[in-house]
């Protein structure tokens, strides 16, 4: 007979310690459960159950007497606990006087059922000395918590200064006491969503229990203001409320449920799996269609939210909105289909095409539904873009409004601090809607509780040092929540950065950009210097937010020619704002002062065209990672926004109407111009150009010296032969034949400075035949550097004053000489890499 009963096992425990405590006692029962089964094919006496009988007596007795030391520090517990323990030794008593029957007659199939019957009754008293256990630890945290509490009220009660010091030092001592306990039970519990809940509730006491500290002092020395009240009110309103948090966290059987993902998200996932996934084949046509106009309606509000933003654009407002109307229709037509196909009376022909019909509309919402979470993504990258620029700024002001005592700007400047910080943050809930980055999700509502929560209290201490002025403690007051926010500040723009795709924010900047370009050449004819200095202000905020953002993309790529290659686009990106401040700086003073010689404004429009393109060239850099296949989509990806690569502005210079474009020819637009075959052709051979980048980039990634001088000559070439290669597609940092020649010169001498290295390095080794290869290859780079700089030369001559990739044969000519250039180095590398790799690891000159 076999005894029927679920084993309680000690992983079931929430907390690794009480797995711990209790595992030995089960392993204990465990192993005199297989004794007794291995013991009922025996017969006589078994000395080896007397020593299990003696150890499961020991333990058993040893956890009664762990059970009166509980049951007396706890008493509120103390009967759960003597009850627990008095069925534990009743169930031990059972265990023992039945396992010393069985130990004489181990065949006795009665015996061994009663024995088997008291090891399983004493599971479930074990699994409840578990529950007490655990009780036990909540109990004497909450106690503790409690008493912190109580420690936060004599803070407030403090008299004097000297009792308020005091106070405030004993209640930081039982702070650290509390913090290092949660801390403990935050590391031994097993439920990850209750470790995070807890992790971010500690760190919430702790930063308001930090400000306790010089609000409590600023609002003791100067208790009549009103922001000082405000501000210690609400600073001992939420450790309160942290405290009971985390009562609450350490209480609750289980964690959070939130869904991982945001809504916007969850619902068009789910919307889409019903129309390809599997609940399409599970549901019935009538419940199919019932749950997707539930979804469908759920995606229409969600986005209309989203278009009617201050920071959605018209353009942008209009696309979402017919996207919407097309969805409705065609799943009405698509609801129409299924009524038909559930018909009586259709016939088979019928039934077949109703079918395919059905197939086809459901393929149709599908793409739809991707087209518009992709224009949900811009949007929300529009938002994310325009909210964020310059997001400490507001809190610099206000303090500055602050220390001048001005009442009136304070006031204004208040209310655009507010401003500033509920759009970041309504741009933070934005991001979350549309993302499926579970775990940037939870940063991003983190940061943003921190925010919320000390958004009001910066502008209380504001109002303070606006009406206290040159003192230390409001000061130090000051000082103690700029540091805060800007912290948090940060933290939220990084999280939102963390969920919002680099390429919708590229998008979205280059569009903001071009935008504020072209208003500051219309101010500078307008000679409206206001204006003039807001908008230069944000288009230098911006690109110091591309900068960035981008630099913080590239921590996530290893130093390859791609992360280089986008490094040195943001270089350049740099090198123009720098350039762009300082003219703009100088048209300021000249609209100030006549005096003063106003810049040529034929450098703005050339600057603004520069600026403009190294944006999109950015932008077109940080694409780049992808597989070959994806090539010629990139350049379709950036035409998209804007079919001209040149910047649409004008301005008055001396009465006449000057258009930028006609200043500057975009090479991309010439590309379009050629004939469908010779594109085909170019198209072609950059492909296999790009095979080869990628095998080399594979190649370089196997090196252990990524600083070999092997390397920095591979990556010098490389990035020449990228933007040579680029150059006949239209595209990239080359624009003329001149800029050809110069490169493919270039080319040419660090090829000759690779080979003599090349040939330094090959002279070490003993192997003939390596060593012949590795000149032969020297050769190679010789002559397709001399092809490279002849086709270069030639198209000079034929084509002085036109775009070069007009001339498709020599863009051909071009990127079939980068290519095999390319092929080249790569098989040298690999050479180095199996005989060579580690051999004169110098820096380069």
């Amino acid at each position: 007979m076999m005894h029927q009963s679920r084993v309680i096992d000690p992983s079931e425990a929430k907390t690794f310690s009480a797995d711990a405590a209790l595992r030995p006692y089960f392993d204990q029962l465990k192993e005199l459960n297989s004794h007794v089964a291995k013991a009922s094919r025996q017969t006589g006496h078994s000395k080896e159950a007397d020593d299990l009988i003696k150890l499961v007596h020991l333990a058993i007795n040893e956890l009664i007497e762990h059970g009166q030391i509980v049951a007396n520090d706890n008493p509120k517990i103390a009967d759960r606990v003597y009850q627990a323990y008095e069925e534990l030794h009743d169930a031990g008593s059972c265990l023992l006087a039945a396992t010393e029957s069985f130990v004489h007659e181990p065949s006795s199939q009665i015996k061994r059922s009663a024995l088997l019957k008291a090891v399983f009754n004493l599971y479930p008293i074990l699994n409840k000395l578990l529950s007490i256990a655990d009780m036990v630890d909540i109990s004497n945290l909450v106690k503790m918590l409690h008493e912190l509490e109580d420690h936060l009220q004599l803070v407030l009660d403090s008299r004097d200064e000297n009792s308020l010091d005091q106070n405030l030092d004993n209640f930081a001592y039982h702070l650290d006491q509390v913090d290092d306990a949660v801390k403990r039970r935050q590391f031994d519990l097993k439920d990850e969503d209750k470790k995070d809940q807890l992790s971010a509730a500690r760190a919430n006491l702790l930063t308001a229990s930090q400000l306790l500290n010089v609000v409590s002092k600023t609002h003791f020395k100067y208790e009549n203001l009103p922001p000082a009240k405000a501000n210690c009110a609400a600073i001992t309103s939420e450790i309160r409320e942290f405290v009971n948090r985390i009562v609450t966290i350490i209480q609750s059987p289980v964690g959070n449920e939130e869904s991982p993902i945001g809504e916007t998200a969850s619902v068009i996932k789910k919307f889409k799996s019903y129309l390809v996934g599997k609940k399409a084949n599970s549901c019935s046509e009538q419940r199919l269609c019932s749950q997707l106009q539930e979804l469908l309606e759920k995606i229409t509000n969600n986005a209309t939210i989203l278009a009617c933003s201050s920071f959605t654009g018209d353009n942008r407002r209009e696309h979402i909105v017919l996207l919407c109307k097309s969805l409705n229709k065609t799943l009405q037509i698509l609801i129409t289909e299924y009524q038909k196909e559930m018909g009586y009376t259709i016939n088979i022909t019928d039934k077949k095409i109703t079918k395919e019909n059905i197939r086809q509309i459901s393929a149709d919402l599908v793409e739809t539904v991707y087209h518009l979470e992709y224009v949900l993504r811009i949007a929300v990258a529009d938002h994310v873009s325009e909210a964020l620029i310059a997001a400490t700024v507001p809190l610099q002001v206000l303090i500055d409004a602050a220390t001048n005592k001005s009442n009136e700007e304070l006031e204004n400047y208040a209310q655009s601090f507010s401003d500033d910080a509920e759009s970041i943050l309504q741009a933070g809930e934005l991001a979350c809607a549309i993302s499926t980055n579970a775990e940037g999700i939870k940063l991003v509502k983190l940061a943003s509780n921190y925010v919320r929560t000390y958004r009001l209290q910066v502008v209380n201490a504001a109002e303070i040092c606006s009406q206290v002025p040159s003192d230390m403690t409001v000061e130090n007051n000051m000082d103690r929540y700029k540091e805060l926010w800007n912290k948090y500040m940060r933290a939220l723009i990084r999280a939102i950065d963390e969920i919002t795709s680099v390429d919708d924010f590229l998008l979205a900047s280059q569009s903001h950009i071009r935008k504020d370009l072209s208003e500051c050449a219309r101010f500078i004819g307008e000679e409206n210097y206001y204006k003039l200095d807001g908008y230069t202000v944000a288009v230098l905020h911006r690109m110091e937010r591309v900068e960035e953002v981008v630099l913080e993309e590239m921590d996530n790529f290893p130093n390859t020619i791609y992360s280089e290659r986008v490094k040195r686009g943001v270089a350049t990106l740099k090198e123009l704002a720098d350039i762009f401040g300082s003219y703009m700086d100088k048209m300021s003073k000249s609209m100030e002062d006549p005096t003063v010689e106003k810049p040529d404004e034929n450098l703005l429009l050339e600057l603004c065209n520069k600026i403009y393109e190294a944006v999109l060239l950015l932008r077109r850099y940080v694409l780049l990672n992808r597989q070959p296949n994806d090539y010629e989509s990139i350049d379709e990806e950036i035409d998209s926004d804007d079919p001209f690569v040149s910047l649409p502005l004008s301005i008055e210079n001396n009465g006449e109407m000057v258009n930028i474009r006609k200043k500057i020819p975009s090479t991309r637009a010439a590309y379009r111009s050629l004939p469908i075959e010779s594109r085909s052709r170019i198209e072609n051979l950059s492909r296999e150009f790009k095979r080869e980048e990628i095998r080399l980039q594979k190649e370089i990634s196997q090196w252990t010296h990524s600083n070999h001088q092997a390397i920095k000559f591979t990556m010098r070439l490389c990035l020449l032969l990228l933007d040579i290669s680029e150059l006949a597609r239209g595209v990239g940092p080359l624009k003329s034949v001149s800029d050809l020649t110069f490169a493919s010169q270039r080319v040419e001498e660090v090829g000759s400075q690779f080979n003599r290295f090349v040939l330094k390095i090959s002279e070490t080794n003993t192997s003939k035949r390596t060593h012949s290869d590795l000149v032969n290859l020297v050769h190679k780079v010789t002559l397709y550097c001399q092809q490279l700089k002849k086709v270069s030369n030639d198209t000079r001559e034929n084509h002085e004053d036109q775009l070069f990739l007009l001339a498709s044969k020599g863009g051909s000519a071009v990127i079939e000489s980068c290519k095999n250039l390319m092929m080249t180095i790569f098989l040298i590398l690999k050479i180095f890499r199996n005989g060579y790799n580690g051999v004169d690891d110098k820096p380069i000159d």
